[in-house]
């Protein structure tokens, strides 16, 4: 079933395109928690929060509390640690590892493989107007729109394929930047 878009879509301080995040709001008694997060009970019959995506989450979730920042020129990877949630298991911990052994022990190389395809989208948007970059983002975070514009169901319509994925959002891009530069920049 589709939901309305979770994420918040702007533009980078520093870089000027397109960056989404999730829409933290309030769910039920608790506030600023992630839209995704389930509460479920505990064998003490105590409740918590746990992912209710955990297979498909982000890869800003997934690779948590490390950060990932790719250089688009150079192809260079630089990582960051954020500061853990006050509930991180890793807070009081001793234990020290090494940023690649966390990659692979966590399976993320297919996913940085992935987050790299989508970010070649980025030199569509150099040099265009901040509108422009604004809905070249919301087609980037928020491709299932394009399925359900056309009365698709996005789960059925979507392709497995990444790569695929990648080009269509691609294609639509173009067509979008053909049609604003057609009607300079008068979008309706």
């Amino acid at each position: 079933m589709y939901k309305p878009s979770l994420a918040v879509i702007y533009l980078g301080d520093q870089s000027g395109l397109p960056q989404a995040s999730l829409d933290f709001r309030t769910n039920g008694r608790y506030r600023n928690i992630c839209p995704f997060a389930e509460i479920v009970s505990t064998p003490k019959f105590r409740f918590k929060l746990e992912c209710g995506i955990h297979e498909v989450k982000p890869l800003a979730c997934r690779i948590s509390p490390l950060g990932r920042f790719k250089n688009l020129k150079s192809g260079e990877n630089f990582y960051f640690i954020h500061k853990p949630a006050e509930d991180c298991c890793c807070i009081n911990s001793n234990k020290r590892i090494r940023i690649l052994d966390y990659i692979r022990d966590n399976a993320l190389g297919e996913y940085f493989e992935n987050r790299d395809k989508a970010s070649e989208l980025y030199p569509l948007l150099f040099n265009t107007p901040s509108e422009f970059k604004y809905i070249a983002g919301f087609m980037m975070f928020n491709f299932d729109v394009m399925y359900l514009s056309q009365r698709l169901n996005p789960n059925l319509a979507r392709p497995k394929s990444f790569d695929i994925l990648v080009r269509e959002i691609r294609k639509l891009i173009l067509e979008y930047k053909q049609f604003y530069l057609r009607t300079n920049g008068k979008i309706e």
